[in-house]
């Protein structure tokens, strides 16, 4: 089975998506958000970076996908995202606009595509426990950042951290939506 490992930061990885050794089926993308901003300041800079990362490369790689699986009548693109997206959370105002603008500009695209065969789907989780969550919380906590936020809480109290999400947890619900529909 063909697979690769792009980085979304660099310019030429739907490129080398596209001139992958053979076709492939599955794509699911991801990226790490933007650090979060403790200050609330507004920072374009911050937003402008995590357009690039966050919905241009992933368009970027989704339209190199995109022909063959049309060709070939059959597509999963998994987006793995964030409930930002759709649900504020405070000190994540880049990534969750960068998420935001995927999640609406793949509508139309979706639409279109699920009539070649291919599905177009998203997965927004919470928080899940990883080493950007740990730095983030510590960040609003050391900047004095008002009430504590659920993050925050669930983090603080060890018994609770069963609450976050684990990352392999996490990674379980994209093979779902890769699967291929049941013959009608």
């Amino acid at each position: 089975m063909y697979h690769a490992v792009l980085d979304v930061t660099q310019d030429d990885a739907a490129d080398r998506l596209a001139a992958g050794a053979e076709p492939f089926d599955i794509l699911v993308t991801n990226a790490e958000g933007p650090p979060p901003s403790v200050s609330g300041a507004l920072d374009p800079d911050a937003f402008r970076a995590s357009f690039n990362v966050n919905t241009v490369a992933m368009v970027a790689l989704i339209a190199a996908a995109l022909p063959g699986m049309r060709q070939r009548g059959f597509g999963r693109i998994v987006n793995i995202l964030s409930v930002a997206a759709v649900r504020p959370v405070l000190g994540l105002d880049a990534s969750a606009a960068s998420r935001a603008g995927l999640v609406a500009g793949l509508r139309g695209p979706a639409r279109e595509a699920a009539r070649h065969g291919v599905t177009i789907n998203g997965i927004l989780p919470g928080p899940i426990l990883t080493e950007r969550t740990a730095r983030y919380v510590a960040a609003r906590a050391a900047a004095g950042a008002g009430q504590p936020t659920r993050s925050a809480l669930i983090c603080s109290r060890p018994f609770l951290l069963i609450a976050l999400a684990r990352p392999k947890k996490s990674g379980r619900y994209a093979p779902i939506c890769a699967r291929p529909w049941p013959a009608s």
